[in-house]
């Protein structure tokens, strides 16, 4: 019986896993090789978007410092461990906000002197990107360095959130390797976190396994970021990751560009791009946790979801499920008096959650319809109620839109969303609301 073209692929496809396993097996096959040091040096961003990782767009990720408004000073959490040459501990970084009517001070002791001077007082708008500062940062390893950062204040009085300005480069065997304190805690350790860029690759989570070229390496991170240790991975079963097979786009379109895509295991965090569109990884459970889309200015990017883990198995061709049709789903609020309206959440079929960056670029709306039942032509029928955009906040995210409830009855709510990498995507909700007085 003749095979067909797509079980012939298939055969072929798991025949070259087969013998790349077989040839990664090989070169992990010796005894376990020594570490190797390599000294790292600073690296300004005076941008922070000169390097799109993932701290620049996941809010989760970043940190943020709560500072009251009444001006009692807070610790920034940046390090300062151990004690100097006079025996004493080092000082944290201890800032303050204060609000005096529309007008916001943020006070920065960046010389630890512990006295607000008023040339120290830095007036905040909401939203306000400050900086960059330098902070003398001490680590619990008994090393030292200057840390470059800048504080966006986030629209709330008084939260601000911390965001690299420099990151630590490296050279290794011809390749150039940068480390990025995302979540701006002044570590560049954080295994899950903080992220690594590698010349020639898309950027991705910091792991303890870090492709170099086509070789595999173990890396370790010193706190201060001055220093990588890298050695060849240990011979380890090995699968073929394949995260193109089976992804179907929302919408087809020549121009969208995929930047990175992360998928995270429990030992290493591996990225994928339009080059990179497979690779040989260590067999175990991973999960695709992170991506980034482009097509023209617009830039969504992408999130684990209930459903996106996956295994690779030796020697076997893992192709998980994932893009379009994307669709929408709203959460809903109502105390009786008014229905809030939530953004919506966008999932596509393998459960990944994607996230619009730019909500000015593509605006949002949100319709309720009040719905009746028509006796002459036995048909049910819906009326505009009320239709509003959403408000954007200093934050950048989406304020929710409220609607009155002005009479008990059944609603419909529907928001749509048109994008160029999404596609139109349309969440809609069927809810009976209790009007209170």
């Amino acid at each position: 019986m003749m095979q067909s073209a797509s079980i012939r692929r298939g055969i072929g496809s798991q025949v070259l896993a087969a013998a790349l396993w077989a040839a990664c097996a090989a070169l992990y096959a010796g005894e376990e090789a020594a570490w190797e040091k390599v000294p790292a040096q600073d690296l300004p961003l005076p941008r922070i978007d000169q390097i799109l990782s993932p701290g620049l767009f996941d809010g989760e990720l970043r940190r943020t410092v709560l500072c009251p408004p009444d001006g009692k000073p807070v610790d920034f959490g940046l390090p300062h461990d151990g004690t100097g040459a006079d025996k004493r501990p080092y000082p944290a970084l201890m800032g303050a906000y204060k609000r005096a009517g529309a007008q916001g001070f943020l006070w920065l002791d960046l010389n630890a002197d512990g006295k607000q001077d008023a040339a120290e007082a830095l007036p905040v708008k909401d939203g306000q990107e400050l900086g960059p500062f330098r902070w003398e940062a001490h680590y619990d390893d008994g090393t030292s360095g200057p840390y470059l950062f800048k504080l966006k204040h986030s629209g709330e009085a008084g939260h601000f959130t911390v965001l690299r300005a420099q990151g630590k480069q490296a050279r290794f065997k011809q390749h150039a390797v940068v480390l990025l304190d995302e979540n701006g805690n002044g570590r560049y350790d954080d295994l899950g976190q903080d992220a690594v860029l590698v010349q020639g690759q898309p950027v991705t989570f910091l792991s303890r396994q870090l492709y170099l070229g086509d070789d595999l390496f173990e890396l370790l991170v010193h706190p201060a970021g001055q220093t990588l240790e890298l050695r060849p991975l240990p011979k380890t079963e090995m699968g073929e990751v394949n995260l193109f097979h089976m992804y179907r786009p929302a919408q087809k379109s020549e121009a969208l560009r995929f930047h990175t895509l992360i998928v995270q295991g429990r030992d290493g965090a591996f990225s994928f791009d339009d080059q990179i569109k497979s690779r040989m990884l260590p067999a175990g459970a991973y999960d695709l946790v992170f991506g980034l889309l482009e097509r023209g200015t617009e830039r969504v990017i992408l999130k684990r979801g209930e459903r996106t883990s996956f295994t690779v198995e030796p020697a076997k061709i893992a192709t998980p499920a994932w893009g379009g049709p994307v669709a929408g789903k709203l959460n809903l609020e109502s105390d009786g008096k008014v229905v809030k309206v939530h953004k919506p959440l966008f999932m596509g079929q393998g459960s990944e959650i994607y996230l619009p960056t730019d909500w000015e670029k593509i605006p949002l709306r949100a319709a309720l319809y009040y719905i009746w039942y028509d006796q002459v032509y036995r048909a049910e029928r819906s009326d505009v109620s009320g239709n509003k955009p959403y408000e954007l906040k200093p934050n950048g995210d989406l304020a929710p839109v409220e609607f009155a409830i002005v009479s008990s009855n059944e609603y419909k709510v529907v928001v749509e969303y048109k994008s160029g990498i999404l596609g139109t995507v349309k969440a809609e909700e069927r809810v009976n609301l209790v009007a209170k007085r």
